[in-house]
This record gives structure tokens, C-alpha cells and sequence, in this order.
């Protein structure tokens, strides 16, 4: 493993900024997990991205204007991933994604917390 090993979290919206800046970080020398190019086809996600998550040195969180609000049903939450979570803005208040779920609402998520 290098020194940097790089792990990039972005927004869809943002995959063509995630993709440029990924191989710029490449070219200067990092080795770099974007799931663009770190998950093949008939490849558990989950499994890809905590094993990526497990073998990086830094976490680098893209966060833009448009990145920033996602909505998502309560269907859509990962359930029994205990290696993050969403925090969430319903109308039953602030939640965690298992709290969101047991109350079947949705909402914006503010932040994914990495454990």
C-alpha cells in the first residue's frame, strides 16, 4: 500500500469532477478508489466499498452547491451496514437511517457517517 491511498466519496452529480480529479491525484503519484473504476461488474458493492474504505489512508468527501441536498425513501437506506450510517432531516424530526426506517419516512440527508 503507498502513502496515499485515497478514497473518494462524491455526489453523482459530480462524477465527471470525481473522474478528472481522481486522475490528476493519480498522476502526482497516489493511488486512488473511486467506484468508477474500483467496482467491476457482478461485484458486491458493499463488500467493494468496505474493503476500500478498510485499505485507505485518506477519505476525500467531495461536497458541492449541487451534491449537497439528497433526498431518499426510507426504502432506499442500507439496512444492517454497521460501517456508516445517514443522519436524516424528516418529518418526524432529525433521525438515523435505522430510526427512519423502523418509522418509515424519508427525508434530506445531512451527513454519512463513517464508523
Amino acid at each position: 500500500m503507498t502513502a496515499n491511498n485515497i478514497f473518494v466519496s462524491y455526489s453523482s452529480r459530480d462524477v465527471e469532477f470525481a473522474k478528472a480529479l481522481a486522475e490528476e491525484l493519480e498522476k502526482l503519484g497516489s493511488t486512488v478508489w473511486i467506484d468508477q473504476h474500483g467496482i467491476g461488474l457482478g461485484t458486491n458493492w458493499d463488500s467493494s466499498i468496505d474493503e476500500a474504505l478498510d485499505s485507505a489512508t485518506t477519505l476525500l468527501l467531495l461536497i458541492s452547491k449541487p451534491g449537497k441536498r439528497v433526498f431518499l425513501q426510507y426504502k432506499n437506506f442500507k439496512k444492517g451496514n454497521s460501517r456508516s450510517f445517514y443522519i436524516i432531516s424528516t418529518s418526524k424530526g432529525i433521525l438515523r437511517d435505522s430510526d427512519a426506517i423502523k418509522k418509515r419516512v424519508g427525508g434530506e440527508v445531512l451527513l454519512k457517517v463513517f464508523t
